[in-house]
């Protein structure tokens, strides 16, 4: 098993299957599947802002996308989740350590439940 932050041993890694970007990789470590939901999200929405071959997905409202669990004994589902993205009226700033991190956004992260295949190639 994968160790989190805080050393605990239920952490699980998931990755990103596909996305509504064409966007597929990264590893996200974390408790459970909504945490990393909302961590690949956001990554989806970095590159979108910062990455010029995602540019022309810049005025898309939400980014539909599948998670696999990537944990070595673990279940190895797939989910679908939905992300979108708010803007902070005031931005939050927190510090860690000798580093300042500035949050614009809040990330709304649905799971969906009936995926058709539709969807599933828009992904």
């Amino acid at each position: 098993m994968t160790k989190c932050s805080n050393k605990t041993s239920v952490c699980k890694s998931f990755k990103i299957l596909g996305s509504g970007i064409g966007f597929t990789g990264g590893r996200y470590v974390a408790e459970n599947k909504m945490t990393a939901a909302r961590r690949a999200g956001s990554k989806l929405y970095n590159k979108v802002d910062n990455n010029a071959l995602y540019e022309k997905f810049k005025n898309k409202k939400s980014i539909k996308f599948i998670l696999g669990e990537i944990t070595q004994g673990g279940d190895k589902k797939t989910t679908a989740f939905e992300v979108s993205r708010t803007k902070l009226v005031t931005p939050k700033t927190v510090k860690i350590g000798s580093q300042t991190i500035v949050y614009k956004y809040a990330y709304n992260v649905k799971k969906l439940i009936n995926v058709n295949g539709e969807d599933m190639d828009l992904m």
